[in-house]
């Protein structure tokens, strides 16, 4: 699952808030060159039953409590800057996937804010060098060879994105 875009949104959707229906007008509206809504549907419903079968969901009758965005954190380019300093280790959240487009671009979804990602050049070498969990100085160090001048902007703003969008963790 972890490859494949479209199940990937569909776990994001089901956070527990939102019917089968209503994942699947979702998707609807985000992959516009697709199915039908009744075809949509039955792949969601076909999915869940056996995402369910396996242990990874529970489908109820009724919908859970919404969590409030409130209580999450919103990391700063400060927050980051002392991460960095502190040699922390960011970690590509599980649940993200991050898939390749014909023009050598990477995309990836963020289930927190509900936006698209489209990640530069530099933000796709740095979440390569990210896959490997090292620390952050090491990325940054990783990073530099190749891009001398503004290395460290680039690697706190993403790093803040990766945090506040939920698609990366710190260890």
């Amino acid at each position: 699952m972890q490859g494949n875009m479209t199940a990937g949104r569909i776990m994001e959707l089901s956070d527990g808030t939102r019917s089968v229906e209503e994942i699947g007008k979702t998707l609807l509206r985000e992959f516009t060159e697709g199915p039908s809504f009744e075809e949509i549907l039955e792949l969601v419903t076909d999915f869940l039953l056996e995402c369910e079968n396996r242990g990874f969901v529970e489908l109820r009758a009724s919908p859970a409590e919404k969590p409030s965005s409130r209580d999450l954190k919103e990391f700063t380019h400060a927050d980051v800057e002392r991460l960095l300093e502190d040699n922390a280790v960011l970690i590509i959240d599980e649940t993200a996937s991050f898939e390749l487009k014909e023009d050598d671009s990477l995309i990836t979804y963020s289930a927190r804010d509900g936006e698209y990602l489209k990640l530069s050049k530099e933000e796709k070498e740095i979440l390569t060098i990210m896959l490997e969990e090292k620390p952050l100085q090491e990325v940054l160090s990783d990073f530099s060879q190749e891009h001398k001048e503004g290395s460290r902007d680039i690697l706190v703003e993403f790093a803040t994105q990766l945090l506040n969008r939920g698609l990366a963790r710190i260890q």
